[in-house]
């Protein structure tokens, strides 16, 4: 599970610094970066001239996201299934419109 599981507040207002999205996203700097930039992560926010931050909606929507994949994979795997099919039925629920993160 990532870092604040279920206590996710979806209406928080206000902005991480990458240092502490990195501490609920358990990523390195380098991969977080990579994944903004390929549109896998939020977009970021400049909040002054040097300051790059990310809204804590975003980050915490994301975070519920990969916590949703994450039981979806135990499911899978508790039943017995394979990953190659697993993997398929869920891309193709993606490809049906799941809410993507801006």
């Amino acid at each position: 599970m990532y870092k604040h599981e279920s206590s996710n507040d979806l209406t928080a207002s206000g902005y991480y610094r990458l240092s502490q999205v990195i501490q609920i996203i358990p990523i390195s700097e380098s991969s977080w970066w990579d994944g903004v930039s390929k549109g896998y992560y939020p977009k970021k926010t400049k909040i002054g001239p040097k300051t790059t931050a990310w809204s804590k909606r975003k980050i915490h929507l994301l975070e519920d996201m990969l916590n949703e994949l994450e039981d979806y994979f135990q499911y899978v795997q508790d039943n017995g299934a394979s990953f190659e099919s697993a993997s398929n039925e869920f891309l193709n629920s993606l490809r049906r419109g799941v809410p993507t993160v801006e």
